[in-house]
């Protein structure tokens, strides 16, 4: 089959043999997709590590609806595998022993798929460390220094292996092809830029100010972005107004439905890590980790993404689904004690 090019209409592409079946099509689809379902186990027991069952349910229920995780985790493009490297780091972090061998592989997993997987990285680096530092209490310095080479030599390890098995064109020349890659990905966003800035300057994320604003509008208010340029848009539409109008396109969007998932986000942000900070949830290295993480992705995005391109800011959703369960199950239990408390004579014999 021909390479696309996206400079020609669809019908000249028919012509000259880009446009790929439709058997194509629906196993490309088929096979991203499912990556969807080992997602939703894996937040879920993300979800139990961190606050119990009710956080894991939780955290499947906002994630499944989410309707950007809908679109972009089901099409035939990389978000998918993405989006399952990024919860399979979060479930990582949220087990009670750092394994880095398992953050080694869900950062190589969501890295393969997008290299702004990197934001991350610093996350993972910390909690090998971390668990280094424990593994080695009450060992001496040397120990503790050997421990930490020894696991985040076995993080970097796996990386190298799981990359190197991905991608087979570097098995040739892995040096020269490993710079040729990262000089052909700084081009290639250099003129995306470049076309936006001559086409809709206005797109171009100048400030750090206009880069909040588009992630907060992509991650909770806007309805599911089809394409960027829209060179294809007239022709796409009927598809794309189809699809709207099914209820799960907008579940939870808009400026009301998605400020209060935004609100939600903060609320549980806030609520969870101050319980960390006081010692009383239930996992409070795991959810300090998780924390570090869902720092780095929004640090990440809001320093380094200069287009407002939903697909961009998918890796955030699982940072917002989690945090938003352990909101409302801190904030269950909370209203279960004080009922409790209320119903237990002695401590209303105490309290007056």
């Amino acid at each position: 089959i021909e390479d696309w090019d996206w400079s020609l209409s669809i019908d000249e592409n028919t012509l000259k043999g880009a446009l790929p079946t439709d058997g194509s099509l629906h196993a490309a689809r088929l096979v991203i997709t499912l990556f969807l379902p080992l997602s939703l186990v894996f937040i879920y027991l993300a979800g139990i590590n961190l606050s119990g069952r009710w956080a894991g349910l939780i955290a499947v229920l906002l994630y499944g609806m989410n309707s950007l995780v809908l679109l972009h985790g089901r099409r035939a493009m990389t978000e998918g595998p993405y989006l399952l490297g990024v919860i399979l780091l979060i479930w990582a972090l949220s087990r009670s022993r750092t394994s880095p061998i398992l953050v080694g592989a869900a950062f190589a997993l969501a890295l393969n798929s997008k290299l702004t997987a990197l934001f991350l990285l610093p996350a993972a680096l910390v909690a090998i460390l971390w668990q280094s530092k424990l593994d080695s209490a009450n060992l001496a310095r040397r120990r503790l220094v050997s421990r930490a080479v020894l696991n985040l030599g076995a993080f970097f390890l796996v990386i190298l292996t799981i990359s190197g098995l991905l991608n087979p064109v570097f098995w040739g020349d892995p040096l020269h092809a490993f710079q040729l890659s990262i000089s052909e990905r700084q081009k290639l966003l250099a003129a995306q830029v470049q076309a936006t800035s001559l086409f809709a300057p206005n797109q171009v994320l100048i400030s750090p100010i206009r880069r909040l604003i588009a992630l907060i509008a992509n991650v909770f208010i806007l309805e599911p972005s089809f394409s960027e340029i829209g060179n294809y848009a007239d022709w796409s539409a009927p598809v794309e107004a189809s699809y709207l109008a099914r209820p799960e396109s907008s579940v939870l969007r808009g400026l009301v439905g998605g400020g209060v998932v935004a609100a939600l986000f903060v609320f549980g942000l806030i609520a969870s890590t101050l319980q960390s900070i006081r010692g009383k949830a239930r996992a409070s290295r795991r959810i300090v980790l998780v924390l570090i993480a869902t720092l780095c992705q929004f640090s990440g995005l809001l320093l380094a993404i200069q287009l407002p391109w939903q697909r961009y800011t998918i890796g955030f959703v699982p940072f917002v689904s989690i945090w938003i369960a352990l909101g409302l199950v801190a904030a269950g239990r909370t209203v279960r004690t004080a009922l409790t408390s209320n119903r237990n004579p002695e401590t209303m014999e105490s309290l007056s």
